[in-house]
């Protein structure tokens, strides 16, 4: 995939038909001098991969001949070269263009949050960027079901897999006060007790009574002057 200033390259690696591995590079147009940027990109990737294969498949736009020489000569061996002919080929190039078009705006993207967490950091007057960001709420069906929720990001991204549910223990009434407290501590108890990092900024859902019930959580954790905030 290629935009006004980059070019974009997907590598799909299928073992047994199924898709082990992904790759993706992202190249300046400005730096290219050569006129054949998929052969030599190709070429250049396989002289620096020369895992097994037995099969490149690739689009119709590249020489075919040219490309085959170059490869059989990395491998020592012949290897096939296919473009998009049949139906199953048309499907995985189609997926790899598509995964290069989303690497390409995810690459837009990326550089947009940067902008976003630089300028968080001078709004709250942060010492470092908020790289790492955890976030909680309490939620509740009226006295009941009172559950915690952490969500975190990493570089301005969801990370999904960290996120954390929690059931309240300290009230068995709605007290977003106590949850919250409860919440913190359990929360970076662990991570104090697991000897990993405390996230650059806190971000508590609520006012100043739950702000407060968060730091003072932290205070008995002796981790003091950590960034929280509240909305």
């Amino acid at each position: 995939y290629q935009s006004d200033k980059y070019y974009i390259f997907l590598i799909l690696l299928y073992r047994d038909g199924k898709l082990i591995n992904k790759e993706n590079y992202k190249l300046l147009k400005k730096n290219i001098i050569t006129k054949n940027i998929l052969i030599d990109f190709i070429v250049n990737y396989y002289n620096k991969n020369s895992y097994p294969i037995d099969e490149i498949i690739i689009p119709e736009i590249i020489n075919k001949s040219a490309l085959e020489k170059n490869i059989c000569e990395i491998f020592n061996k012949k290897i096939k070269i296919t473009t998009n002919k049949s139906d199953k080929n048309k499907r995985l190039l189609k997926l790899a263009y598509q995964n290069a078009k989303l690497s390409y705006y995810e690459l837009l993207n990326s550089k947009n949050i940067e902008n976003i967490l630089y300028g968080l950091k001078n709004i709250l007057k942060l010492k470092n960027i908020p790289n790492n960001i955890e976030a909680f709420d309490i939620a509740n069906i009226s006295n009941k079901y009172i559950v915690g929720g952490m969500v975190k990001y990493i570089n301005g991204k969801k990370e999904k897999k960290e996120y954390r549910k929690y059931n309240i223990k300290s009230t068995k009434k709605q007290n977003d006060f106590l949850s919250i407290n409860e919440i913190i501590f359990r929360r970076y108890g662990r991570l104090i007790n697991e000897n990993k990092n405390i996230p650059d900024l806190i971000i508590i859902d609520g006012g100043k009574g739950q702000l407060n019930s968060a730091v003072k959580a932290l205070n008995s954790l002796k981790i003091f002057h950590q960034p929280v905030i509240s909305i």
